[in-house]
């Protein structure tokens, strides 16, 4: 979840990040812009909520605007959102060979599981489906599918087998053909498709 604050002084975009410790929430700021930045037309926001305040001069002018969003996504270039969540799929079958059918993941059979995987992964962060600042991405309760380090929650457990993605990025490919397939499908469904 992400918020994005507008003030006098511009525009910040904020991260959810759950405490480790504790229960709760908090808030970590992961980019400002200056409003001579502004308005920006390289970053999709999809909105799921909108809170404001009055300044108190006695006024009805806002002094902030909150918005509460799902994702926040860097695009190369202008926004350009597809229709489709097809759209998406078709774009992964032309670049990876890789298949949604009807729900159902085929792999490229000309390479292994988990070069499929890898693959895809790769194409989520080169075409900003997915960025650092998504990280960590949880495989279940202790683990990280994809992680800044190799390591999962407890720092002690190390990914089996990590493949490196980029610089500050691992994923565990530690994973069975039918298992790939259902992960490629979910991280799909989180990072590519788009819900209009």
């Amino acid at each position: 979840m992400y918020k994005v604050v507008f003030t006098k002084e511009g525009m910040e975009v904020k991260k959810e990040i759950k405490k480790t410790l504790s229960e709760g929430v908090e808030w970590l700021s992961i980019e400002r812009f200056g409003w001579d930045n502004l308005p920006r037309k390289d970053i999709e926001i999809k909105v799921i909520g909108i809170e404001y305040e009055l300044s108190s001069n006695g006024q009805k002018n806002i002094s902030k605007l909150e918005l509460t969003a799902e994702y926040i996504r860097k695009v190369k270039g202008e926004s350009q959102i597809k229709n489709t969540n097809d759209d998406f799929w078709t774009e992964i079958e032309e670049k990876l060979k890789i298949k949604n059918k009807n729900g159902e993941i085929l792999l490229n059979y000309e390479k292994t599981a988990v070069e499929n995987l890898v693959d895809f992964v790769k194409y989520l962060f080169e075409h900003n489906y997915i960025s650092k600042e998504d990280l960590p991405v949880p495989s279940g309760h202790k683990r990280y599918l994809l992680n800044i380090q190799p390591i999962h929650k407890n720092d002690a457990n190390k990914m089996k087998n990590p493949k490196k993605i980029d610089d500050g990025v691992w994923l565990e490919a530690n994973y069975d053909p039918p298992n790939i397939k259902k992960i490629i499908k979910k991280l799909g469904k989180q990072f590519g498709e788009k819900t209009l």
